[in-house]
């Protein structure tokens, strides 16, 4: 039985995380490095970098951006996901007391929810949500694109 999070849940939730900040924000735009898993499981980690856009609150794997004609251009599944990101379809049982950003990774989004391990003396860790492509997104960066997609009833 699916029981869906009503509007003032939805809010009480959103509220609660929003009071501890997007992760992945930073002061200017910049990049950093994460281990992340090859395969789900595997102890196996590659290195990736990841491009921090504070502006657009995005902090997203570095082959998704692409220059053209000095134009920023974001090429990829998990750039596009965050277009129909949303919390609309997440009922309780997607938020097992994880992050919104990782239940709405995998639904209904699809994506895979991974954790990276920064390449920093502190080793701090992050959720992303990775896609069939390969494109890697921060789930502090899923959880904001879904909040500017609410509507009010």
């Amino acid at each position: 039985m699916s029981h869906t999070l009503n509007k003032p849940a939805q809010i009480a939730v959103i509220a609660a995380f929003l009071s501890f900040g997007v992760s992945g924000v930073a002061d200017s735009k910049q990049s950093v490095q994460f281990a992340i898993p090859n395969k789900p499981d595997s102890p196996a980690k590659k290195n990736i970098e990841f491009v921090l856009l504070p502006e657009r609150h995005l902090m997203i794997s570095s082959e998704c951006v692409k220059s053209r004609a000095a134009k920023i251009i974001f090429e990829c599944a998990a750039y596009r996901a965050l277009r129909i990101a949303s919390t609309v379809q997440l009922n309780k049982e997607h938020y097992s007391g994880g992050h919104p950003g990782a239940a709405i990774c995998r639904t209904p989004l699809g994506g895979e929810f991974v954790i990276g391990i920064e390449n920093t003396p502190e080793r701090d860790e992050n959720g992303f949500c990775r896609f069939k492509d390969g494109s890697i997104v921060d789930v502090g960066t899923i959880f904001r694109y879904a909040l500017d997609h609410l509507t009010p009833e």
